[in-house]
C-alpha cells in the first residue's frame, strides 16, 4: 500500500469521515 492509500483509508476512518465522504462524492 502507497502513503496516499493509508491516508485514505485512515481519514475514512477518522470521525470526520461522513465529511470526507462527502468532499469525495
Amino acid at each position: 500500500m502507497t502513503p496516499q492509500s493509508k491516508s485514505a483509508g485512515n481519514f475514512l476512518s477518522a470521525p470526520s469521515s461522513p465529511l470526507l465522504k462527502g468532499l469525495l462524492k
